[in-house]
This record gives C-alpha cells, structure tokens and sequence, in this order.
C-alpha cells in the first residue's frame, strides 16, 4: 500500500483537478483539523484515473482481439496466404498479449483501490457526494479557524490572553512549587517563601480570567445615556467577577498549599484535599475551618483521617456546629500530646 504522501505526488504530477488542489491546499493551511483529507481525497481521484485506465485497458484488449480473430479467419480462408499476413497476426497477438496484461494489472489496482476506500468508508458508488461532503467540511473549518484567528489577533493586540493559555501558565506555576517542596532541598522559611510567590503568581494570572462583557447587550439601544448606564453595569460585572475568581480561588490554592506542607507532599496533600471538601458536605463546617483542625491534629503527631478529625468535627456540631466550637474541641484533643512530648524531651513548664 502506497503511503499517504506518494498518493498526492502520484495524482498532483498529473492533471490534478481543481478540487484535490483545494483540499491540498485546505490541509496545509488548517493542519490537524483537516488531517488525511488530502490522502482520502488523491485515492478518490487515483481511483477515478484508474476507472478510465481500466476501461481503456480493456477496449484496447478488445480491438487487438477482434483484429486478431479477423486474421487468423482471413489465412484459415486462403489457399496461400502471404508471409505479410503472418508477420501482422504475430504482431498483432504479441500487442494482444501485452494489452491483456495491462488490463490484468489495471483491473488489479483498481480493485485494490476500491476496498481501501471503502474500508475508509468512502462510497465509490458516489464519489460525488463524498467531494460535496468533504468541501462543506472544509467550508466550516475555513470559517470557524479565520473566525478563531481573528479573535486570536484582537487577544494580541490587547495583549488579552485566552483561559486555555492563562490555565496552562497557571499548572507550569503550580508544577514548578510542587517540584521544588518535593525536592528536600528547602527550608522551612524557604518554602513559605516559595508558596508566597506561587500563591501572587496564580493569583495574577486568575485575575484575567474575569468573564468578558456579552457582546450587543444593549446594541439596540442608541441613547448617549443608555449606553453610559451600561457601560458601568458591565464594568462592575467584571469587577465583581474578578474579585470572586481572585476570593474563591485565592482560598483554594492557599488552603491546598498548607495541606501540601504539612503533608510534605503534594499527592498527599491532594488526598487529603478531597476528603476534607467531603467532609465539608456532611458536616455544617468549611472546608478552610476543616483544613485548620486538620493542620492541628497533624502537627501534634495525630492523624486526622484516623477518627481524630471526624471525632472533633461530630463533638462539635453536637454542641451547636460553630467554627469556633471545633477550633477549641480540636485544641483540647491535641493537648494531651504536647503535654506528652514535653515530658520526654525536658519538663514542662
């Protein structure tokens, strides 16, 4: 099977017809949204080319034929036929031999053709129809990419970046914390230092994920005033939006990276991130006063995912459920330990 590229090569050194050219041309331009159709596209047209090839194999194999028959009737019929005679009938049945085989070899290719495009599920039957579809495809994608572009160079021109490309920036900052607390090679200042300048960073980068302004909110609306009004609703929308990304957010990400401490590992630290947002639903308390007890119980040598954490937070919300109520409950459990480290280390005071 002949590769993908010679197939354009085979079809595009000929008369290539205006159609191939475009889809050629199509897939340079869009790439991956595109892909193969150049290839699908060169095999319908091989396969065309090879239908014409075929059927002229074969009237050329046919005409030989006949002319073949007609000789040999012609010296059967005669008393004496002339040594001209002859030399034409081995002429002509030698030209007849090879005209069977480039029909046997047309008629194979052909063939073999015919199953790659239908195995790609190309009708062969109506090639027509497949073209139609394959040019309403590149239609759609031509105005869907140069709308996308041009969306693209007005972020440019902004210097306005996409969510996908602020997203992306936002896990290479959260990727690079993650490798230096992993490494061992930090302090303790050093690492609350590195989880201060993650923290401004993510929360710069999530400041420009404020939704944009619906565009024609008030395109039908042509008073001066109007237009004041609304200009100033949707520049306090924005606002309101950033601020509840930079809240929300900011709150997670903090909360995350004091798990990810205390656990001196950022999978660790994910873990327990999920459980205490589960917890935070079967429990009247949040998940930053859960992170709080959590961090509590940790330090002083408990696990909280032990019966610790699930103990307080039930004590708790049978005394009336405050935050506050948890925070003391969380303090007197981890008391005992102290008290108990003190010992073995020096007297307490």
């Amino acid at each position: 099977m002949a590769s993908n590229d010679m197939f354009i090569r085979m079809v595009m050194s000929g008369d290539a017809s205006p159609f191939l050219k475009e889809v050629v041309s199509a897939e340079s331009r869009f790439k991956g949204a595109l892909s193969g159709m150049s290839s699908r596209a060169a095999r319908m047209e091989l396969f065309d080319k090879l239908k014409e090839d075929a059927k002229t194999a074969a009237a050329e194999f046919f005409k030989l034929k006949k002319e073949a028959d007609a000789l040999r009737q012609a010296i059967a019929q005669s008393e004496s036929p002339g040594r001209d005679m002859e030399k034409m009938l081995l002429a002509t049945e030698k030209a007849l031999t090879k005209a069977e085989t480039r029909m046997g070899k047309t008629r194979g290719s052909l063939q073999d053709m015919r199953h790659e495009l239908q195995a790609a599920g190309v009708d062969t039957k109506n090639l027509a129809a497949e073209q139609e579809a394959m040019s309403q495809r590149i239609a759609a994608v031509t105005q869907r990419l140069n709308s996308t572009r041009k969306v693209d160079d007005a972020r440019q021109i902004l210097g306005v970046q996409s969510a996908h490309d602020v997203e992306q920036q936002i896990h290479q900052v959260q990727a690079a914390y993650q490798r230096l607390v992993t490494s061992g090679k930090l302090s303790w200042s050093e690492q609350a230092n590195a989880a201060m300048a993650m923290q401004q960073r993510v929360t710069e980068l999530r400041g420009q994920l404020a939704q944009p302004i619906q565009a024609g909110l008030f395109s039908n609306i042509k008073s001066e005033v109007l237009g004041t009004i609304a200009a100033m609703a949707s520049l306090t929308a924005a606002i309101n939006a950033t601020k509840s990304v930079l809240t929300v957010g900011g709150q997670y990400e903090m909360l995350q990276t004091q798990l990810n401490n205390v656990e001196k590992s950022a999978v660790l630290g994910a873990g327990a991130m999920d459980k205490l947002k589960q917890m935070a639903l079967d429990t009247p308390f949040g998940v930053q006063g859960l992170t709080q007890s959590y961090t509590q119980l940790k330090n002083f040598g408990l696990d909280p995912m032990s019966g610790a954490l699930q103990a307080a937070s039930d004590q708790a919300a049978k005394l009336g459920g405050s935050q506050e109520t948890l925070g003391r409950i969380t303090l007197a459990r981890v008391k005992p330990g102290r008290k108990k480290n003190c010992r073995v280390r020096k007297p307490c005071s």
